[in-house]
């Protein structure tokens, strides 16, 4: 079977001939490694997905 990635791959490929900052991050909400699919709230966690945001925002800041 034929992996294409997540895609990113010509962002990342483009950030670096142009010698541009890139970052990716992976957020993951749901757990999908058990039998039945558990989606821990995902949707409801907006204390903790705007936490995750405001700390990628730093790090984009720093780049």
């Amino acid at each position: 079977m034929y992996n294409r990635g997540n895609g990113s791959g010509g962002f990342f490929a483009v950030s670096q001939y142009y010698n541009i900052p890139l970052a990716q991050l992976l957020y993951a909400g749901d757990d999908v490694s058990g039998e039945a699919w558990d989606s821990r709230e995902w949707n409801m966690q907006k204390d903790i997905r705007y936490r995750l945001l405001s700390a990628a925002v730093e790090i984009v800041k720093k780049l």
